[in-house]
């Protein structure tokens, strides 16, 4: 007798401490998680409503039992490397009470190999893909372990609702909500153009506007993150969605105020700066990752070599910005004060949050393949967002750590981090009252948590110092350099070594 899969248990697991969890000052909003997960309601939203009975649990905020694995027929995950202890943990449970799971997302696609206890691992998008015949597979045991998924699909011509009714929105801070895939630029080290595609896609105005309109119907006024790998990659559709969130907005009396991620060259817009203020977006992110102009080449970060990048940030400033980056240690063209220029990079600037790691040189990136052919690579990139890079550097690994833990100090001391949250606060002096409360309470929990982290990061990297492993990592460069017959590193092909210490600052 065919068999049919009908409760669908959706499991989003837990990250570690880390820079994005803000695990350290959530008592300040009295929530239990910053930001609502989005893909597996996503997911869920491709299925027929009524067909399936799915259930959510977002190990972040809440608790899962052995009751609640035995009620599915099937268990579905998806994340990313922060969550990978957590994915192996609940595998390893579901596999104990004999359940099948289905995982995806950016770690199944990308790290599938290292994930030996799933059931099936679903790799690529879910839009355009045949769901409910996959579902049908796995529950007559016709499914193979690896599936492939659909590859960049139009989001526009298969819109999707998210299953916003299965999540509890008083445990989090922010909503989330997706309008575009992809970006167009080029950078070496970056994993989201393999993933999604250099031709940015986007939803419809009409699409985007029917789900702010679905998360205020269900009861939810406050910040709403707009996880877009880049907000701007698109010029031309930007200019048809955002007038109708300014729409969307008057009329509903402004319940919402957004967060989103983009290019620094969003500066050199000051018409799309002007629409986004109005309508009500008071935070992005946006990649810097270094003051050093031949570095930025190295990594073919072309946008940002073509301004100021201190101006950049001021002009974004300016239009009721508060501004976060991302900043990266061990390119070959970093020079050796390359901690002083990006900590006096941030002060100057004001910018609370900098998210700054090692480079990382990630699965099928354009870094990884150049590594490889150099004979580089150590390995594939670890899991945790802020190891050791996982291949020969120019820089001496103990100097590429003293540069990192310099950052750190530089940064995220609590004089630092008090000026710079005096500069972010007065952007919105002027601002409506309920945009000043959400930014400025932003922006002190954010500062609260980046000091304490920062501070457990500091002890981690001198756990790492002093062990066998880390000294390991350090004789393999100096085996590679002395190779070298010539002063400095010449990369050529050589065989691959794996010495990269796991978990090293999480």
């Amino acid at each position: 007798m065919k068999k049919s899969i009908k409760r669908i248990l959706l499991v989003w697991p837990e990250f570690e401490i880390s820079f994005w969890g803000m695990q350290y000052s959530l008592h300040q909003v009295n929530k239990k998680a910053v930001m609502a997960p989005l893909a597996l309601i996503t997911v869920a939203g491709t299925l027929p409503r009524g067909k399936y009975d799915f259930r959510h649990i977002d190990l972040n905020s809440q608790t899962i039992t052995e009751a609640d694995i035995e009620w599915a027929d099937l268990v579905m995950l998806s994340g990313w490397g922060p969550q990978y202890r957590s994915i192996l943990r609940l595998s390893l449970k579901c596999r104990k009470l004999k359940k099948k799971i289905l995982i995806g997302g950016p770690l199944a696609s990308e790290y599938h190999q290292i994930l030996r206890n799933v059931d099936h691992i679903f790799v690529g998008e879910a839009e355009g893909f045949d769901l409910e015949n996959l579902l049908d597979e796995i529950a007559n045991d016709n499914a193979p372990h690896l599936i492939q998924g659909s590859k960049q699909p139009d989001i526009a011509s298969n819109p999707v609702m998210p299953r916003y009714d299965l999540l509890d929105f008083s445990l989090y801070w922010q909503v989330t909500v997706q309008y575009a895939r992809g970006c167009p630029f080029t950078c070496e080290f970056c994993d989201i153009i393999e993933l999604y595609g250099r031709i940015q896609r986007t939803k419809t105005a009409e699409a985007m506007v029917s789900e702010l309109e679905a998360v205020l119907n269900l009861g939810f006024r406050g910040p709403v993150f707009f996880v877009d790998d880049n907000f701007y990659g698109n010029r031309k559709n930007i200019k048809n969605i955002l007038p109708a969130i300014v729409d969307f907005q008057k009329r509903r009396d402004y319940p919402f105020y957004f967060y989103t991620e983009a290019s620094i060259n969003l500066a050199q817009n000051p018409d799309m700066l002007k629409l986004m203020k109005q309508a009500g977006f008071y935070c992005m992110f946006t990649g810097i990752e270094t003051p050093n102009k031949a570095s930025l080449k190295e990594t073919r970060k072309v946008q940002n070599l073509k301004l100021d990048l201190v101006e950049a940030i001021e002009i974004c400033q300016s239009y009721e910005f508060f501004m976060q980056a991302g900043f990266i240690i061990g390119f070959d063209s970093d020079p050796d004060n390359i901690a002083d220029l990006i900590v006096d990079y941030v002060n100057t600037t004001g910018i609370t949050v900098a998210m700054t790691g090692m480079l990382l040189a990630l699965p099928e990136t354009q870094l990884e393949r150049r590594l490889n052919s150099e004979g580089r690579m150590m390995g594939t990139a670890g899991i945790d967002q802020f190891g050791l890079p996982n291949f020969i550097t120019t820089a001496h690994p103990e100097n590429l750590v003293e540069q990192f833990q310099k950052v750190l100090l530089g940064c995220f001391s609590k004089e630092s981090l008090n000026r710079r949250l005096n500069k972010q606060q007065s952007i919105f002096s002027r601002a409506h009252p309920t945009k000043r409360e959400i930014a400025c309470t932003e922006l002190e929990f954010n500062a609260e948590h980046l000091h304490l982290y920062s501070k457990k990061v500091l002890q981690d990297i001198d756990k790492l110092k002093s062990s066998t492993k880390f000294d390991e990592y350090i004789q393999a460069h100096e085996s590679y350099w002395n190779s070298k017959s010539i002063d400095g590193l010449q990369p050529q092909a050589e065989q691959a070594v794996d010495v990269v210490p796991d978990g090293a600052f999480t």
